[in-house]
């Protein structure tokens, strides 16, 4: 230390006496004690409330985790849902496509009926010779019960066959209407479903017989029973036609329908 200037000047400051030098000395650390004190309290002050802010940085980014992990729970739940909605969509797909396809073989199924029927009546007029005890070949015996499919079945197949060297022609113009009287009443019972038909195709219209036909497929796929079938034919043949009603009313009633 010799040599330092500062130190030179506080020993020469100093008392001589050796004990008030050792006082001297004592109360300059005390001091210098108590200020370094002051001076870590300070620092510590300091860092006690920097360790204050850091674990409140610390709570707000736990909270946030806690919410994102709440919106990561949420959108795995709704995937979960979505796909589980995905796989039942996808499945009614497919069922409404296996339904289009079945309807779709019906409606070629209907068509060609309906074909059947009009190329017959088509290809029957101006055939001459009409033998009623022929068309009979077409009803079952009255006892057997006989489901709606079973009727249109056997009338298509009465139509596509017409049996070998039979005509039915339609009925010429002035022919009396299969319901008009009384004394018609076994002619109505008795009719068979070809010249029922051809009667019905001579006195509809185009559309109105399309819609006759569309009626009874319904009837034979069991989408609607006997008493809707029966309604709507009387509105589709209407006031005038009535006869015809009538007519096909038996004939289901012959075949158990």
């Amino acid at each position: 230390m010799a040599g330092n200037p500062s130190v030179d000047a506080v020993l020469s400051s100093l008392p001589a006496d050796a004990e008030q030098q050792l006082e001297v000395g004592l109360h300059v650390l005390r001091h210098a004690f108590r200020k370094k004190v002051k001076e870590l309290e300070t620092d510590n002050a300091n860092m006690r409330q920097f360790g204050k802010e850091k674990q409140n940085q610390v709570i707000m980014l736990e909270q946030k985790v806690a919410s994102l992990e709440s919106v990561v729970d949420d959108m795995t739940r709704r995937a979960k849902e979505l796909a589980a909605e995905n796989a039942r969509i996808a499945a009614e797909r497919d069922a409404l496509g296996e339904n289009v396809k079945k309807l779709t073989r019906d409606m070629k199924k209907l068509d060609h009926f309906k074909r059947s029927i009009l190329n017959t009546i088509e290809s029957d007029e101006g055939q001459p010779g009409f033998d009623p005890m022929a068309a009979s070949s077409f009803s079952p015996p009255r006892d057997s019960a006989m489901a709606p499919d079973d009727l249109v079945r056997q009338i298509d197949n009465s139509i596509n066959s017409g049996g070998a060297g039979q005509s039915y022609p339609m009925p010429p113009p002035g022919l009396p209407d299969i319901g008009g009287a009384a004394s018609n009443g076994d002619a109505v019972a008795q009719l068979d479903g070809k010249e029922f038909f051809k009667r019905a195709r001579h006195r509809l219209s185009f559309q109105q017989f399309n819609e006759f036909l569309a009626n009874i497929k319904k009837l034979n796929s069991h989408l609607q029973n006997r008493e809707e079938t029966l309604q709507k034919a009387s509105d589709i043949f209407g006031p005038e036609n009535q006869d015809l009603h009538e007519a096909f009313q038996a004939l289901l009633s012959r075949h158990n329908v």
